[in-house]
């Protein structure tokens, strides 16, 4: 028994005066901070009202810990390939991930394996070059932390000899809040492909609610403001990510992705976009370095070490194709000039009748192109009006219909007024383009003429992001028509080197398109065959806005501007989303376009619609009578869809996951992303570096699902603190600094 002295006792009785005032101060710290600006957002991955568990079972399904984005892999070569995951952690420790790469589907026959530190330093993903591989082989591989192992990926490297077909699954544009991705998910169920290759647009950057957004599907964007800072674009690659079936479609294929103007703001170039205000957005320059970072960070893409941030490359598929990518958007644009077809977009086409409406779209898209309301046109306004004149007559005897103008017009008389219309269209592309706007830069315009001129392969297949056709009127300043001086400095390229066989694929535009290239309207024959330097197919979206969704256009106006104009565009449709399948062959390249049911909703419907091909050694497209197929039988099989577990029953730690939170440092608002595997009374609190509470943000029931908890940081002392977050049993916590 221990005896206290009078002085000791009142001591210990002076302390427990003090502990209890700082209890009383900490509870009523922790009273006034629940005042803070706190919100808590669910966050919907589900599939809508008929399927209400997706939300658990797809993108929190406690077998998944805790690798909840799946894996990918991308950029194969003939004897490597990038594998691909994200390790979603218990705290903020770094995380050792080891690797295994197979040839078959239950990983027994294992050819290469190795570890991968990661931590919060590249935001705990994992992306690994797995080297010695044999060309042209299906191979298999999954990734090993925190004592559990992901699903299974499917991957397949490149073949170097005796090649005699190539598929490819060509795609673009996927704007989640547009609409459900369907199309990944017919992806994901094909065995028929070597591999995927995406144009770009695989994010988008705007906000919630913000471009794309669709009422009737009602998914919006997480983080819920337009992405800027490096964790803004890192929880935006993340929130897709988690996506079901964008998850499917990367395990079951190798994808080959390029960068567009989304990934980092609408209509980018080297120095800005249309979509960066620096006044409230800051420098140019850091945004797109932290983009650039997300990018490399979050995607199955390799590294260039001599040329950090470098995307333009090619991939070598034996002597048959060789696979040209360009950066037609970050590397080397010069800014673009405004587009006059986006000035009339929110036009209220309602108000007209049908008759009205086009003869408003015809004279906007007519004096777009020819400057005449910036008072910059090349011809004069009497000439403009005569022309409009001519081409009215012309429309209102044909009803506004392609096919009724070619049976009730002379097609002489139509081809001579079309002549003068690109005659008149030259006059002012010569006076606007003596600038000699770059698209590419003049480092990449070389290193892509070099590999034109240099391939051996067959085919050269050059993808790109925006279109290198034209399409008239459509006044298109944001794709090679824009900058006409180095389109036309490459075709001489092309002419004058003999190069044959050059195949253009293309996404960016939200629409399908299937065109010869032609150098100039003026000189393209398609009977007698002059005048095209190649072909182009050119990939509908996968849910972004097509024209019609995005300007309230009419489909049958547009199609029938797009076949008046234009003799070298065979193949139009502006209003369905999908994919083609791109098939290489010795003796001709062959693109069948196929399309979703509905983005709406999810639904597995899909149609074939049609497929045009181009022959070895021509440069003009011809419609095929059935879709191309894959010529052998002896097809790998696809990966398993999940790892074959006891139960999926989510219990302790497993029942909530901290996906991420950020800005970490903060000096204001804060948000921490999280999913909760099943109901569950949650609460949220934040501790001081003392162990001191400071304030609770958070105390409610919830359903399943993923939130979003956005909190203020702004009053807090500069220091570093622990959010704590507990669902029922589990308990996670997270640190962040406050004030740098």
């Amino acid at each position: 028994m221990i005896s206290f002295a009078p002085q000791t006792t009142n001591i210990l009785i002076m302390k427990k005066i003090y502990f209890l005032f700082a209890m009383l101060c900490c509870a009523f710290l922790g009273t006034a901070q629940k005042q803070m600006n706190a919100r808590l957002t669910k966050i919907s991955h589900s599939y809508g009202e008929q399927e209400k568990t997706t939300t658990v079972q797809g993108t929190m399904d406690a077998s998944l810990f805790p690798f909840y984005h799946g894996v990918a892999s991308g950029d194969p070569t003939s004897t490597s390939i990038i594998i691909w995951t994200r390790v979603t952690p218990y705290n903020d420790d770094e995380v050792t991930v080891s690797w295994k790469m197979a040839t078959d589907p239950q990983l027994q026959h294992v050819v290469q394996q190795g570890n991968f530190q990661t931590g919060d330093f590249r935001d705990y993903t994992v992306k690994v070059d797995v080297t010695g591989l044999n060309p042209g082989t299906t191979y298999y591989y999954s990734f090993t932390a925190l004592g559990k192992q992901s699903i299974t990926g499917r991957t397949r490297t490149v073949p170097t000899t005796s090649v005699s077909q190539l598929r490819f699954a060509v795609a673009s544009c996927s704007n989640y809040q547009n609409g459900f991705f369907n199309v990944y998910d017919r992806l994901a169920e094909r065995n028929d492909i070597d591999a995927v290759i995406h144009l770009g647009d695989y994010i988008y950057e705007y906000e919630e609610g913000g471009f794309g957004y669709s009422s009737a599907v009602g998914r919006g964007h997480e983080p819920t403001n337009e992405i800027i800072t490096l964790d803004d674009y890192r929880v935006r690659h993340s929130f897709y990510k988690l996506d079901p079936s964008l998850r499917r479609a990367h395990q079951q294929h190798p994808f080959i992705l390029i960068w567009d103007d989304h990934e980092f703001a609408n209509d980018a170039y080297v120095n800005g976009a249309e979509n960066h205000q620096p006044a409230t957005e800051g420098d140019w320059n850091t945004r797109k370095n932290n983009a650039w970072k997300a990018y490399f960070e979050w995607m199955p893409i390799r590294d260039n070490v001599q040329n950090p941030n470098q995307i333009y490359r090619r991939i070598q598929y034996g002597n048959l194709m060789d696979l040209i990518l360009l950066d037609t958007r970050i590397e080397g644009r010069d800014k673009q000039d405004d587009s006059f077809l986006f000035k009339i977009q929110n036009t209220d086409l309602s108000r007209f009748s049908q008759d009205e409406a086009n003869k408003f779209l015809l004279k906007s898209f007519l004096e777009g192109s020819f400057k005449m309301k910036e008072g910059k046109g090349a011809i004069s306004q009497e000439e403009f009006d005569a022309l409009y004149a001519k081409l009215l007559v012309y429309m209102e005897a044909s009803d506004w219909d392609a096919q009724k103008l070619e049976k009730n017009v002379s097609q002489k008389e139509w081809n001579e007024l079309r002549a003068e219309v690109y005659s008149k269209l030259q006059r002012v592309n010569l006076q606007e383009n003596k600038g000699n706007k770059t698209l590419l830069g003049e480092t990449q315009f070389n290193w892509f003429t070099q590999q034109l001129s240099n391939s051996k392969a067959k085919w050269k297949v050059v993808g790109n992001q925006v279109l290198m056709m034209p399409v008239i009127p459509l006044e298109l300043k944001d794709t090679w028509n824009g900058y006409q001086e180095e389109r036309e400095r490459l075709y001489t390229y092309i002419k004058d080197k003999k190069i044959n066989n050059i195949v253009v694929i293309t996404g960016d535009i939200h629409m399908t398109f299937v065109a010869d290239l032609p150098k100039s309207l003026l000189t393209y024959n398609t009977l007698f065959k002059t005048g095209s330097m190649g072909v182009e197919f050119v990939a509908p979206s996968i849910t972004s806005s097509n024209l019609d969704e995005f300007a309230g256009f009419t489909s049958s106006f547009l199609n029938w501007l797009v076949a008046a104009f234009n003799p070298h565009i065979k193949k139009a449709d502006l209003s369905n989303h999908g994919y083609f399948i791109l098939d290489v062959k010795n003796d001709r390249v062959q693109a069948d376009w196929n399309y979703v049911n509905t983005i709406q909703t999810v639904n597995p419907g899909q149609f074939y619609s049609h497929s045009y091909y181009v022959r070895d050694g021509e440069k003009f497209l011809k419609s095929a009578n059935a879709a191309s197929t894959l010529a052998t039988t002896n097809v790998p099989a696809l990966a398993p869809l999940a790892r074959t577990i006891a139960t999926t029953e989510t219990t302790g730690e497993n029942a909530v996951v901290v996906i991420g939170n950020y800005p970490n440092p903060s000096k204001g608002l804060t948000n921490l992303h999280f999913a909760i595997a099943k109901p569950s009374q949650i609460t949220a609190s934040l501790y001081n570096e003392k162990g001191i509470l400071v304030g609770e943000l958070l105390n409610d029931a919830v359903t399943e699902g993923l939130y979003n908890l956005e909190y203020n940081v702004s009053g807090l002392p500069t220091g570093i603190y622990l959010l704590q977050l507990r669902a029922n049993e589990a308990v996670i916590s997270r640190k962040i600094i406050v004030g740098q």
